[in-house]
């Protein structure tokens, strides 16, 4: 029996909008146990202490435009903006490499501007 699973930018995207929509219950099923993260201000090695940040991005996302997404076999690349509200509603562009095995994202990292991010969270 072969197992079949979604394709890399399916997986992706997937998670972008379990992201979006605050539904971090599906979000999670898009990891895997494996699962790495480096960003500009932090870093992870497993997939719940990254769920614990990544629910604070949600508190202040409104919404997420995809601008434009680069597949190169299991590595998915996607260029966003990021319409966000902190003290005011804001744009952030954001670069986004993620690597997906057996239908699950192994690894994401991150490019963006986290000044604001940062200043807001340094204190939690």
């Amino acid at each position: 029996m072969t197992l079949t699973y979604a394709k890399p930018a399916q997986v992706v995207d997937n998670y972008l909008e379990a992201l979006e929509k605050g539904d971090f219950e599906r979000l999670r099923t898009c990891l895997s146990d494996s699962f790495t993260y480096q960003g500009p201000t932090v870093q992870f090695d497993n997939p719940e202490d990254f769920m614990s940040m990544i629910w604070r991005v949600g508190q202040i996302l409104n919404r997420i435009e995809k601008r434009k997404t680069f597949v190169d076999e299991q590595d998915v690349c996607s260029i966003m903006n990021f319409h966000i509200h902190i003290d005011e509603p804001k744009i952030v562009q954001v670069m986004q490499w993620a690597r997906v095995k057996l239908g699950k994202i192994t690894s994401i990292e991150v490019i963006f501007d986290a000044t604001e991010y940062a200043a807001r969270f340094a204190a939690e």
